[in-house]
């Protein structure tokens, strides 16, 4: 814990995990809610995933991914992240106004999405480009 007196910076202990996705959206689901859970119960606070974890990165599997099928899968990984006690960041496709996007979700461990990027900078051609940044904290860290 970091106290106001104390002369030592603030910590937060995040992992990183490197998986390959498939085609598969539910078993990329199992992957990541299984690494939430394994990381939380290592003392991670946050725990990132690549980019199209959830979706996989394939086009023609991405492309046909529905808003139901991927809204699903973050309600899934957010009861995830409330059953750890964990933040994520996890990278997906993801539908809104009409666009695909290739978008890292940020969960709270309320279960909540409170944020996401959207990719500005694209080398593929299947998703529309986002428009901002942004910066948040987990327990007061930025």
């Amino acid at each position: 814990l970091w106290a106001a007196e104390s002369n030592a910076a603030p910590q937060l202990k995040v992992a990183v995990v490197q998986l390959r996705s498939s085609r598969d959206l539910a078993a990329n689901l199992a992957h990541i809610t299984n690494s939430i859970h394994d990381c939380a119960r290592l003392g991670a606070r946050v725990v990132v995933f690549p980019e199209c974890a959830l979706s996989g990165y394939f086009a023609d599997a991405v492309t046909n991914l529905s808003t139901a099928q991927l809204v699903d899968a973050a309600r899934q990984l957010g009861e995830a992240c409330c059953e750890a006690g964990v933040h994520a960041i996890v990278g997906t496709a993801w539908h809104e106004g009409g666009k695909l996007f290739n978008s890292a979700l940020i969960f709270a461990p309320t279960s909540k999405v409170i944020e996401r990027y959207d990719k500005i900078h694209l080398s593929e051609s299947w998703p529309a480009p986002g428009d901002r940044l942004f910066v948040f904290k987990v327990d007061g860290i930025p």
